[in-house]
């Protein structure tokens, strides 16, 4: 049985749902792209988030596995508070934002 679209407030424009599952308990790490004061900022709402279930290390190299790659990318064509948000498998999750506000609303 396959669930219906996740409640995520705001609605996403976009939304693609595929299958598998991600163990957010198995997440260990957050790594910066740009190591820039907005990603330090996110990377910390996100270490607070899982200090229930873990201790996230911030680290400057991302691994593709139990991480959270977070990055300001201007080049992205999205608006002031859009963001990309990408599960992939092995508990990787990656938020891709052109602003602080967008990595805000990522969270």
């Amino acid at each position: 049985m396959q669930n219906s679209e996740p409640s995520i407030i705001p609605k996403p424009k976009t939304l693609s749902l595929l299958e598998g599952k991600t163990n957010l308990g198995l997440i260990k790490s957050i790594s910066l792209k740009n190591n820039s004061e907005s990603e330090i900022i996110s990377a910390k709402l996100f270490q607070k988030f899982f200090s229930k279930i873990n201790t996230l290390e911030l680290r400057s190299i991302s691994d593709s596995s139990n991480n959270i790659f977070i990055e300001i990318n201007n080049n992205l064509k999205i608006n002031n508070e859009g963001y990309f948000l990408t599960i992939k498998e092995n508990n990787f999750i990656k938020v891709q934002a052109s602003s602080s506000s967008g990595l805000f609303y990522a969270f």
